[in-house]
């Protein structure tokens, strides 16, 4: 994953680490989970995006009207595991994040995180986190652009495939 890290903690961005919750629960008695949720129109819609691209890279012109359905039915899969995991998870193991209330306060968010986990924090790592912040704001390197129906998708299946049953 992140051997270069192998004494700090690692940060697992991609979706699909999501349905490994299980076996890191089980491998990583310590581990301590941030679980980012975000819209998930926008989530797919964004991953949809980076797929093609990188099939695009590997075998050049790709349908992408064909890669949404299959990595709608994939992205469902993952969250419904991942959810069905994270319930298993003792509360003090994982915190919940709203990304969008993480984009209005991020520091505020970062508070909460280590509040929950009591994770002290020094001043002066508040004041880079502060500072990072301030030098690197959203969209900084311009805004990906993508949309579902790029993709063969409405908003209407996404909902229908991430609506809790």
């Amino acid at each position: 994953m992140q051997y270069h890290h192998a004494e700090d903690s690692w940060a697992l961005k991609d979706p699909f680490h999501f349905r490994c919750l299980g076996w890191l629960n089980r491998t990583y008695l310590d581990f301590r989970l941030v679980v980012m949720r975000r819209q998930p129109r926008e989530v797919v819609s964004s991953l949809c995006s980076l797929v093609s691209r990188g099939m695009e890279m590997g075998f050049g012109t790709v349908d992408r009207e064909k890669v949404g359905p299959p990595l709608l039915k994939s992205m469902a899969e993952v969250r419904r595991r991942g959810e069905q995991n994270l319930a298993q998870l003792h509360a003090s193991r994982a915190h919940v994040v709203d990304y969008d209330g993480f984009l209005a306060d991020p520091m505020g968010t970062v508070e909460k995180i280590y509040d929950h986990f009591g994770v002290p924090q020094s001043e002066a790592a508040w004041e880079r986190m502060a500072d990072w912040i301030e030098k690197n704001p959203i969209h900084k390197h311009g805004r990906h652009q993508h949309d579902l129906e790029s993709y063969g998708l409405k908003g209407e299946d996404v909902d229908r495939c991430f609506a809790t049953k």
